[in-house]
């Protein structure tokens, strides 16, 4: 909003001041081309750091804008990944398992799938809901098996495996949100019957673990193996093959469902790609105002550089060190303002990666942050070689009478 922004410009600006003031103490501690530098800034005063605030809000923005792209880009694409499951089956049954995996291929994966509700935890009722958890008095899809899959790991525990019996397994979200340890007991209700097992491990899931069939409780076989169930599996496929293999599977096991998502993961990715235009359309103001900000900045430096330059001449310095002083000057200003826009855009980027998007977030140097990086790089270029030519071009009489 505009306050934040009104307040992070003020917060900027009193900052700056507060370095360049601290800065300025020690000049005399430094060589004299540093000292200089820290002449020169420390006496543009409040209006200067005004411009250097402006600036660096300009590069945050235009930063986190590419930054967010980025994250939220790769996210995508390791999220939807190119193998990811695109054909679903439900409603298989345990003696159509053979069926279905010669017809759709061995590589299929399919799990028993058994439905009840949650009854107690340690002899107390579960809450309805939880905010933030979603609700817990509703029917759950219930599996048992005797291995991990490979977007699973084991946070707490031993996993039951072939050698636990009446063990069950509780994803690790459920369990915080329920209060449910190690050693636990729950009780199910599975079609009027009361189930009960022993917590004997705490799983985590793979944030990559997209199209994976999602189970909270995974049971130890030998609890509800023998319960009423159906199966529920996924396979990737060629998009060619996909058709074929639902009219066949129509022909033979009518019962089956099946759903394809090719056309969705398409839907997905062209979304991605459209959500990428409109935020590098949005960064185009934010690349504008940098640029403009950043010549007003060097703009309103050249009164100041043309006196500095003939004052320099006059006291008879080498032209080679009045290039090399410049030079440095600038590229403190310019790159100091880089440094801590990114910084700040790295924070902002956090912030809205965490709370809005619930995504994890490393520090990275994206493509946009580069080119942004070398096109500063080629103004400060620019602006050297600007005065080193007037340095070359104009005689030292003519530079004194002109400021």
């Amino acid at each position: 909003s505009v306050g934040v922004l009104s307040v992070l410009y003020v917060v900027l600006v009193l900052s700056l001041l507060l370095v360049v003031k601290q800065l300025h103490r020690i000049r005399f501690r430094t060589s004299n081309s540093v000292r200089y530098v820290l002449n020169f800034i420390h006496a543009r005063g409040s209006s200067g750091m005004s411009g250097f605030a402006a600036l660096i809000l300009a590069l945050t923005a235009l930063f986190s804008i590419t930054g967010i792209e980025h994250s939220l880009q790769n996210d995508i694409r390791e999220t939807v990944s190119q193998n990811s499951p695109n054909l679903y089956f439900l409603d298989v049954q345990p003696n159509q398992v053979e069926t279905v995996r010669e017809i759709a291929g061995t590589d299929t994966a399919l799990f028993p799938n058994v439905r009840g509700r949650l009854r107690t935890i340690d002899g107390q009722a579960p809450p309805e809901s939880i905010e933030g958890s979603g609700r817990f008095d509703r029917t759950f899809n219930l599996t048992y098996r005797e291995n991990l899959l490979e977007t699973e790991t084991i946070s707490q525990g031993t996993f039951h495996g072939t050698g636990i019996a009446n063990g069950i397994s509780v994803e690790s979200e459920t369990a915080e949100a329920l209060g449910i340890a190690l050693g636990s007991e729950l009780v199910f209700d599975i079609q009027g019957r009361d189930v009960s097992g022993v917590v004997t491990s705490i799983r985590t899931l793979e944030e990559s673990s997209i199209g994976i069939p999602f189970f909270y409780f995974v049971f130890a076989p030998d609890i509800i193996q023998n319960a009423p169930q159906t199966l529920f599996g996924y396979v990737y496929l060629e998009p060619e093959q996909i058709a074929p293999i639902q009219n066949r599977l129509a022909d033979v096991l009518p019962n089956v469902s099946t759903i394809p998502t090719s056309d969705l993961i398409a839907y997905v990715t062209t979304l991605s790609e459209l959500f990428s235009r409109v935020l590098s359309g949005m960064s185009l103001p934010a690349v504008l105002l940098g640029a403009l900000l950043v010549y007003s900045q060097l703009i309103g430096l050249t009164a100041t550089r043309i006196r500095d330059l003939s004052l320099f001449k006059l006291l008879g310095m080498a032209r080679a060190k009045i290039r090399t002083l410049f030079f440095w000057e600038t590229f403190i200003l310019v790159f100091g303002c880089v440094v801590i826009a990114f910084v700040l855009s790295r924070i902002i980027i956090w912030l809205t990666l965490s709370s809005l998007f619930d995504l994890s977030y490393s520090i990275a140097l994206e493509p946009g942050v580069l080119i942004i990086a070398i096109l500063v790089g080629i103004g400060i270029v620019l602006f050297v070689w600007y005065f080193s030519r007037l340095l070359n071009t104009t005689s030292t009489r003519d530079l004194f009478f002109r400021n």
